[in-house]
C-alpha cells in the first residue's frame, strides 16, 4: 500500500488556527444618474444612494464629475448658482423625492451648472470666430484669458498629437456662439435683478417687522419688570405663608396632641359616666324602696295622729275654760256676761287695770271658740297655736301661774311643725 501522507501537525509553539467566518457582504447603495447641463453639454454624473440634492450638489464628487466630464476647470464654474430644474421645495429634498415630482410635473430633471461671467466671455474657454466678436471684447480677450487661466496655458500652443484627452472633450463646444454666451448672461442678469427686487421687498418687509417685534420688545421687558417686581412681592408673600404654614403645623401637632389627650379624657369619663350611671340606677332603685318605706310610715303616723290630734283639740278646750274662768274671776260681778261682751267692756272702760294680754286672751278665745264649734280641721286648730313664744308663755304664766316645762314648749313646736 502507498504511504499515507499525515496531515501537519502544529508545531508546541504554535496555536492551531481557525478559519475567520466570512463577513456578510454589504448592501450596495444603488446607483442613480443625474443628468447635468455645464459647458454647453449635456453629462451623466452618477449618485450612489438618494442624497439630499442641497447637500450633493455641493459634495466634490459632483463638482469633479463636472469638471472631469466637461474638461473645464473647476474655477470655471459658478458653484453658487447651480439650478435645478424643476426647483427643489426644500432643503431636505432628496433625489428620488425630486425626480418624482418631476415625473408628475412631466419635466426631465436636470441640473443646470452655469459658467461664470468673465470665463464665458473669454476666447480660452469659448471658441467663436474673431470676426463675430465685439471689438471691446477683441479687446478685453487677452486680459482675461491671463486672469482666467494659469500663464503656462497662455503660452505656446501644444501640438494636437501631445494634446490631452481632457482638452479634446471641449471640441463640441466650438458650437456656442458669443451671441449665445450673452443671451444666457442677459437671462441670468435679469433673473437676478427679479431676485434683488424680491430681496428689496422682504428687506422691507423684515425692517417693518423689525420695527413691530422691536415695539414688542420694549413693551415686553416692562411687562417683564413689572413681572418681576409683582414676583419679588409674590416670593415675599410666599416666605410669610410658610412661615404661617410651619406655625399652624405646629399649632397642628400641638392641638392633635390635645386632641389625642382629649380622647383618652373623654374615654376616662365615659366609663366613670357608666359608672355613675350604674350608681343612679342603683339610688334610684334605692329611692323607689325608701319612697314606699316613706309613704308605709305616713299611713301609719296618720292613724296615729287621730286620737292625738283629738287630745290636742280637748287641751285647747280646756285651756280656753281656764282663760274664761281667769276673765270671769278678773271681771267680779260680770259672770252673766257672756265674752263678747266682756271685751267691749274692756275695751270701753278707760280706768281699768286691763291691759293687752286680757285683750288678746279674750280675743284668741272668740275666735278659737268659734273655730272648735264649728269642728274645725287640724290646720285650722293649728292656726291658733301660730304665735311668738313670749305671748304663749305669758298666758300659760297667767293661767297657771307658772313658766311651761321644755317638754309643754317641746309639745307646741310639734303642734306648729305639723
Amino acid at each position: 500500500m502507498p504511504p499515507t501522507e499525515e496531515a501537519p501537525q502544529p508545531r508546541g509553539d504554535q496555536a492551531p488556527t481557525t478559519k475567520k467566518p466570512r463577513r456578510k457582504p454589504r448592501h450596495k447603495k444603488p446607483v442613480n444618474e443625474l443628468l447635468v447641463t455645464a459647458a454647453a453639454l449635456d453629462i451623466v454624473v452618477t449618485v450612489r444612494g438618494n442624497p439630499r440634492m442641497a447637500d450633493f450638489l455641493k459634495t466634490p464628487r459632483f463638482r469633479n464629475g463636472v469638471v472631469n466630464d466637461t474638461g473645464t476647470p473647476e474655477n470655471h464654474f459658478d458653484w453658487a448658482r447651480v439650478e435645478l430644474e424643476p426647483a427643489i421645495q426644500s432643503a431636505d429634498t432628496r433625489l428620488n423625492d425630486w425626480k418624482q415630482g418631476a415625473s408628475a410635473e412631466d419635466v426631465k430633471p436636470h441640473v443646470k451648472v452655469p459658467l461664470k461671467a468673465s470665463t464665458a466671455a473669454s476666447p480660452a474657454t469659448v471658441s467663436a470666430p474673431a470676426s463675430a466678436q465685439a471689438p471691446d471684447l477683441q479687446a478685453k480677450a487677452p486680459l482675461e484669458a491671463s486672469s482666467a487661466a494659469p500663464p503656462a496655458a497662455v503660452s505656446a500652443p501644444t501640438p494636437a498629437s501631445a494634446q490631452a484627452p481632457a482638452l479634446q472633450t471641449q471640441q463640441p463646444a466650438a458650437s456656442v456662439t458669443m451671441q449665445d454666451v450673452l443671451d444666457r448672461f442677459d437671462k441670468v442678469e435679469a433673473r437676478l435683478q427679479d431676485e434683488v427686487g424680491t430681496l428689496k421687498v422682504k428687506v422691507d418687509k423684515l425692517e417693518v417687522d423689525n420695527r413691530t417685534l422691536k415695539g414688542q420688545v420694549g413693551a415686553l421687558k416692562g411687562e417683564n419688570r413689572i413681572l418681576n417686581r409683582n414676583s419679588s412681592k409674590l416670593e415675599g408673600k410666599i416666605g410669610a405663608l410658610e412661615r404661617k404654614n410651619k406655625t399652624l403645623a405646629r399649632k397642628v401637632g400641638s392641638l392633635k396632641g390635645d386632641n389625642s389627650r382629649l380622647t383618652r379624657e373623654v374615654g376616662m369619663l365615659k366609663r366613670d359616666s357608666n359608672a355613675q350611671q350604674r350608681n343612679v340606677d342603683t339610688l334610684e332603685r334605692e329611692l323607689n324602696v325608701a319612697s314606699e318605706k316613706i309613704e308605709n310610715q305616713g299611713k301609719f303616723i296618720d292613724t296615729l295622729m287621730v286620737p292625738y290630734r283629738r287630745a290636742r283639740v280637748l287641751a285647747r278646750r280646756r285651756l280656753l275654760k281656764a282663760y274664761r274662768d281667769m276673765l270671769v274671776k278678773s271681771v267680779d260681778g260680770y259672770k252673766k256676761y257672756s265674752v263678747a261682751e266682756l271685751i267691749t267692756i274692756i275695751q270701753t272702760n278707760a280706768s281699768s287695770n286691763y291691759d293687752d294680754v286680757d285683750v288678746w286672751t279674750l280675743m284668741e278665745y272668740k275666735r278659737v271658740s268659734g273655730i272648735i264649734h264649728l269642728d274645725p280641721k287640724l290646720a285650722e286648730v293649728l292656726q291658733v297655736y301660730r304665735y311668738e313664744d313670749a305671748n304663749y308663755q305669758e298666758v300659760f304664766h297667767r293661767v297657771y301661774k307658772r313658766r311651761p316645762t321644755p317638754e309643754e314648749l317641746a309639745s307646741v313646736e310639734v303642734a306648729f311643725s305639723e
